[in-house]
């Protein structure tokens, strides 16, 4: 399923998946590199909420396509700088019962362009 690549490590998760309900994963990692997913995947829909992930998110690339993102209530505390410009089809994103409290009052307005220019 993953492949290491020059860049990092790389997710297959198949060409038909358009929907992924991750609800109670538990995650604990830390990647100095991308956590790359396989670009030609189709998934739209993305809910990892009450997962358990990272308080700081590793940059998560691949998801061209994804409309949907719940990272509800799953502990993390800060997103990267680039978060946004991963995710340019990205209509819907849950941060509802997380602490990042100190991240939204540290972003600059560049943060949100992505969203506001596309």
């Amino acid at each position: 399923m993953w492949q290491k690549t020059e860049f990092g490590r790389t997710l297959k998760i198949g060409s038909n998946l358009l929907k992924l309900v991750a609800n109670g994963l538990s995650l604990f990692m830390k990647a100095d590199k991308p956590l790359c997913i396989q670009e030609d995947n189709k998934l739209v829909h993305l809910d990892l909420t009450r997962s358990q992930l990272p308080g700081s998110v590793p940059v998560m690339t691949g998801f061209k396509k994804l409309e949907f993102l719940s990272p509800d209530n799953t502990g993390i505390k800060e997103l990267p700088s680039t978060f946004l410009q991963h995710y340019p089809a990205l209509k819907v994103l849950k941060l509802n019962k997380l602490d990042i409290g100190n991240f939204i009052k540290n972003i600059d307005e560049n943060f949100f362009w992505v969203m506001s220019n596309t």
